[in-house]
C-alpha cells in the first residue's frame, strides 16, 4: 500500500578538518536526506564499535552528523575508488557514494560488530581485515549464566497517522526505516490503534489491489477484517485471529471491515505487517493461511527471578506469549504460521508491573519490540519504551529482558533472520531489481497477475 520514498537529489555539504591527512564530512550521500540519514547512522555505529579502525577508516564523531577520518579517506588517490566526487583538499568538501557506503558498512550496521567487517580487495588492497570483537555496551550484555541480552540501538516514536482507504487509520511504525535491509526480513508495519467506528452500511476498507514478492500478515485485536482474493479465498478474522497471505508471484485482494462489524460498529484495532520473501520464493504460487486465535499456541511468560513467581501468580492476570511464528527449539512449541525463512512473531501480554521477564529471540536475528499498550523497559540498561513506541534492537544477544512499567502491558515482538538480497520496492510490489518491478506492473496491467 505504500511506495518506498526515493529522492534523486544530490547534495554535498562542506565539512571541517584540521590537517591535510584528516577529513571531516558532514553529508555522506548523493541520493537525498533519507539516504544521508542511513549513511550517518552507519558511521555512528562504526565509530561506536571501533570496527572502522580495522578497515583504515576510523571515523570519530566531532559534532552533529560530523566525522573525522584517517587513512583511506584522508588522501585523494586511495579514496578514488569510493569517493564519487571531492573538491580540493583546501576546501575539504567530500561526497561519498551512498550506495557504496551502505554496502561497505553493512556488516557493521546489520551485525553489531559481531561479524567480520569485509573489505572489497579492489577497493582496499593494502592489508587484510581482522575480526572485530563484539562490544557488550552496544550489542549485548551477558549475565553470569551465559545469557546474552539484546540491547536497544534506537527508539522510534509514533509518526502522524493517515488513512488507508476509509477503514484503516494507521501510522507507519517503521517510519523511514521501512523497506530497508536494516529491519530485514520485515519490510513495513502499519498499526491502527483502537478507534471507535459508528454503526453504518457503507463498506470501510480498501478495494482490490495487487501484490507480488512478499507476504502480508494481518492481526486483528478488536473488530473484524474481511479478506477476499483472486485465488478464491474469502475469510473473516476477529479478535486474536491472524491472516497470513503469501503474495509470491502475484495476488489481487481486498480488505474491509466485516459486514457484521460495519453494521454494529465498535472499537477497531489491527496491524498489518509486510514480510519479505527471498528471491527463490518470490515467484512461488500464492498462498493463504487463516490462523484462528484458538490455534495459536500460548506459552507462559516466566519471571527472570524465581522470587518474583509469587507476584505473578497472585496478580491473577495473564503473563503469556502467543507464538504466531517461531520454532519449537526456541519456544517449546511450533508457531502457528508456516514461514519461508526463520522468523518470530510474538504477541506478549504482561499483567504485572516491575517484574523482569526474559523472552528468547535467536542471536543474529533483526528484532523489533513494539508496545501496543502500557510501557516497558528493555535490556539490562532498562531503557524505557512508552506506549506505541518501537525499539530497534542490536543483533547480538539471544534474549530480550522486558519489564512492564504498567500493569496489563501488551507487546508485539517481530524478529527474523536477515535476507541478504537487494530490495526494490514500489507501491504494492517488492522484488530484487527495478526491472522485476516493471515486469510486475506490466503483468498486472495485462491481467496476468493473481492467477
Amino acid at each position: 500500500r505504500h511506495a518506498h520514498p526515493r529522492s534523486r537529489a544530490r547534495r554535498s555539504v562542506p565539512s571541517r578538518g584540521d590537517s591535510p591527512s584528516t577529513r571531516t564530512m558532514r553529508a555522506l550521500a548523493t541520493r537525498g536526506k533519507e539516504a544521508a540519514a542511513r549513511a550517518i547512522a552507519a558511521l555512528n555505529q562504526t565509530a561506536k564499535t571501533g570496527l572502522g579502525s580495522n578497515a583504515g577508516i576510523a571515523p570519530s564523531p566531532v559534532g552533529d552528523n560530523t566525522f573525522r577520518f584517517r587513512g583511506v579517506v584522508g588522501a585523494a588517490k586511495p579514496a578514488s575508488d569510493v569517493v564519487s566526487s571531492f573538491d580540493s583538499p583546501r576546501s575539504r568538501k567530500i561526497t561519498i557514494d551512498e550506495a557504496w557506503l551502505r554496502e561497505a558498512l553493512r556488516d557493521v550496521r546489520a551485525r553489531d560488530a559481531a561479524s567480520t567487517f569485509e573489505r572489497a580487495p579492489d577497493r582496499f588492497p593494502s592489508s587484510s581485515i581482522r575480526r572485530g570483537a563484539p562490544d557488550a555496551s552496544s550489542s549485548s550484555a551477558a549475565d553470569t549464566m551465559g545469557t546474552r541480552y539484546k540491547e536497544i540501538r534506537e527508539i522510534l516514536r509514533a509518526p502522524p497517522r493517515h488513512w488507508v482507504g476509509n477503514g484503516f487509520h494507521v501510522f507507519p511504525v517503521f517510519h523511514n526505516r521501512a523497506f530497508t535491509k536494516e529491519l530485514s526480513p520485515w519490510l513495513m508495519f502499519d498499526y491502527a490503534a483502537p478507534k471507535e467506528f459508528s454503526p453504518g452500511y457503507e463498506r470501510r476498507g480498501v478495494g482490490q489491489h495487487p501484490h507480488r514478492g512478499f507476504e502480508t500478515i494481518t492481526i486483528a485485536w478488536q473488530g473484524e477484517v474481511e479478506h477476499g482474493d483472486s485465488v478464491g479465498n474469502r475469510d473473516v478474522i476477529g479478535p486474536g485471529d491472524v491472516q497470513w497471505m503469501t503474495a509470491a508471484r502475484g495476488i489481487i485482494h481486498e480488505e474491509f471491515h466485516s459486514t457484521e462489524f460495519t453494521q454494529r460498529g465498535g472499537v477497531f484495532e489491527m496491524a498489518q505487517l509486510w514480510l519479505n520473501l527471498p528471491a527463490k520464493h518470490k515467484m512461488d504460487p500464492p498462498r493463504y493461511q487463516p490462523i484462528l486465535a484458538k490455534d495459536i499456541p500460548v506459552v507462559p511468560l516466566k519471571p527472570a527471578r524465581s522470587e518474583d513467581a509469587g507476584k505473578v501468580s497472585s496478580s491473577g492476570g495473564e503473563c503469556t506469549i502467543r507464538v504466531i511464528a517461531g520454532d519449537e527449539k526456541t519456544y517449546g512449541v511450533k508457531g502457528a504460521a508456516s514461514t519461508h525463512t526463520p522468523v518470530e512473531l510474538l504477541d506478549v501480554r504482561v499483567a504485572v508491573a516491575d517484574v523482569d521477564f526474559d523472552v528468547p529471540v535467536p542471536d543474529g536475528h533483526n528484532t523489533v519490540v513494539f508496545v501496543r499498550r502500557g510501557g516497558i523497559t528493555v535490556g539490562e540498561g532498562k531503557k524505557k519504551v512508552e506506549q506505541q513506541g518501537v525499539a530497534l534492537m542490536h543483533l547480538g544477544g539471544d534474549t530480550l529482558r522486558l519489564t512492564a512499567t504498567e500493569k496489563d502491558t501488551e507487546i508485539l515482538v517481530l524478529a527474523g533472520e536477515p535476507i541478504d538480497e537487494p530490495i526494490a520496492a514500489r507501491g504494492p510490489f517488492v522484488m530484487n531489481t527495478h526491472e522485476e518491478i516493471s515486469r510486475a506492473n506490466k503483468d498486472f496491467m495485462n491481467g496476468l497477475m493473481g492467477q
